[in-house]
């Protein structure tokens, strides 16, 4: 999976690279991407944990409905469709 994510980190063509995981896993993601010279811009751009913040539960269906649900709000937002919404639930469009 690290070999998998640092070739779609660095490669700087993908809006998204996500991943499930904890802030353990990402930090662990970050060192070894960091060892193979992988720029800090790169490595901040790795969404891990994927999904929206609130919902905590670990449950496989729980997850997929968080990932999804970034996603959409990503599209929005790429899309300009978020505009009626406050300030902080805004999503900056990846590009």
């Amino acid at each position: 999976m690290l070999e998998i994510t640092e070739v779609a980190i660095s490669a700087g063509r993908f809006d998204y690279v996500g991943l499930i995981g904890s802030q353990t896993k990402r930090a662990r993601f970050e060192r070894n991407m960091r060892k193979v010279g992988i720029s800090q811009d790169r490595i901040t751009e790795l969404v891990c944990p994927i999904g929206i913040s609130g919902i905590t539960s670990r449950a496989p269906a729980a997850i997929a409905v968080a990932s999804v649900a970034e996603l959409l709000v990503r599209r929005d937002s790429a899309a300009g469709m978020d505009k009626g919404l406050p300030r902080e639930k805004q999503v900056r469009a990846v590009s």
